[in-house]
């Protein structure tokens, strides 16, 4: 027979692992959405860029450059989002030559039944 020290115990585990993993996801929703205003940022240079260059088509290669190097700043952006969910929830980040092909295809699978599918054919 289980003793009662030994269930309260358990409980008390139990609970201390529970408020554990509410802060870890805390901890990720945190970064993700301090990720997602960076993208907003990032999405508004963009489009003040492209503006900038069809009003200036004579140095329109220096504001295309700039799109250039805001999309790429939106890409990894996405990719810190992605590695972050890989590590945290799946526990596993793909390594080697293709780790990026490698990640997106990671995310856009569901994890059940941590986690959703973070890309979808939509996105």
């Amino acid at each position: 027979m289980i003793s009662k020290a030994a269930i309260l115990t358990s409980s008390s585990y139990r609970i201390r692992r529970s408020r554990d993993l509410i802060e870890h996801y805390r901890v990720l929703m945190e970064r993700i959405e301090q990720e997602l205003l960076a993208l907003k940022h990032v999405v508004s240079c963009i489009k003040r860029s492209m503006a900038l260059a069809r009003e200036h088509s004579q140095e329109q290669d220096v504001y295309l450059d700039s799109v250039a190097l805001n999309l790429h700043d939106f890409y990894t952006g996405l990719e810190r989002v992605f590695k972050r969910v890989a590590e945290m929830i799946d526990e596993s980040v793909p390594t080697g030559r293709n780790w990026h092909r490698d990640l997106l295809w990671q995310v856009a699978k569901e994890y059940s039944p941590f986690r959703p599918a973070v890309l979808s054919e939509k996105n």
